[in-house]
């Protein structure tokens, strides 16, 4: 998950596009993956990612029924119930089990980079929880129930 795009990222992915719209070579930058552009693999990163985190939430017994697409391509057209569905999953998601104090609020688009770093770092932070809340199964004994 990415949780540390800068405007310095959307500035370089700025530049990068409009160099190539003018004909120019990409730069390095460009074949090492642009933070500052949100693509279809971002999309697609995350829409796993929430699959990832409700079949393990499901799966501990809390019942979630979300809608996810994880095969876009770059001639998927992402309308705004796309979006709204997006946005949606992750706001679902964050309510489910207390989440720390340092997560962020679920966001209302993705269409800035401080607001995608928080999508994913909700999702980073869910997955954290929820391995500590597999161990701690453990440690109060609910694996081994009744045990002498």
């Amino acid at each position: 998950m990415i949780t540390d795009r800068t405007e310095a990222d959307v500035t370089l992915a700025k530049t990068e596009v409009k160099n190539i719209w003018k004909g120019e070579e990409p730069t390095q930058a460009y074949f090492d993956g642009l933070k500052g552009c949100y693509t279809i693999a971002d999309i697609n990163r995350v829409e796993s990612a929430v699959d990832t985190v409700q079949s393990e939430l499901n799966a501990m017994g809390y019942i979630i029924d979300l809608e996810t697409k994880t095969d876009w391509t770059h001639q998927d057209v992402f309308k705004q119930s796309d979006e709204t569905r997006y946005i949606n999953n992750i706001s679902v998601l964050r309510e489910v089990i207390e989440v720390f104090e340092s997560t962020p609020t679920a966001p209302d688009t993705y269409k800035y980079y401080s607001k995608a770093n928080d999508i994913e770092q909700i999702i980073v932070d869910l997955l954290q929880l929820i391995e500590l809340i597999k161990k701690t199964w453990y440690y109060s004994n609910e694996i081994y129930s009744g045990e002498v």
